[in-house]
């Protein structure tokens, strides 16, 4: 059942409730009960929107400040730091906000790549095996 029809549900109840002759104000565990469900509802809105977010900026070119800390996994003072030091590349079309395009945050990322044991065997076995030319 989706969100707004469970609030819906839970406010048409409670209105029947308060409608009801017999009672005109909801009694204390009613409304605990109300409270704990829209608490409840709110926190899986939030969790959700947080989700269509993410989603949202995966499919982004050009991200924010905020969304390019998000990226790689920084604070977003340290990617202010990296923007003043020159050490990461980035836009500022009206020379104010910074802008990053994701395809060149991916290329900086990359940058300086640490070769793994693996890889380091595989090349030391390659130059052992070359002819020397003498």
């Amino acid at each position: 059942m989706h969100l707004y029809n469970k609030y819906h549900v839970s406010l048409k109840k409670n209105k029947k409730q308060m409608n009801n002759s017999e009672t005109t104000t909801m009694d204390s565990a009613s409304q605990t009960e109300l409270i704990l469900t829209l608490q409840k509802d709110v926190r899986e809105s939030m969790h959700r929107l947080d989700v269509v977010e993410d989603l949202l900026s995966e499919t982004k070119d050009v991200l924010t400040v905020e969304e390019a800390a998000k990226f790689l996994g920084l604070t977003k003072s340290f990617v202010y730091k990296m923007t003043h030091e020159g050490t990461i590349p980035y836009y500022k079309p009206n020379g104010k906000i910074c802008y990053f395009e994701k395809s060149e945050l991916l290329k900086w990322l990359r940058q300086n790549k640490v070769p793994s044991k693996e890889e380091i065997a595989a090349e030391a076995k390659e130059e052992h095996q070359e002819p020397s030319a003498a």
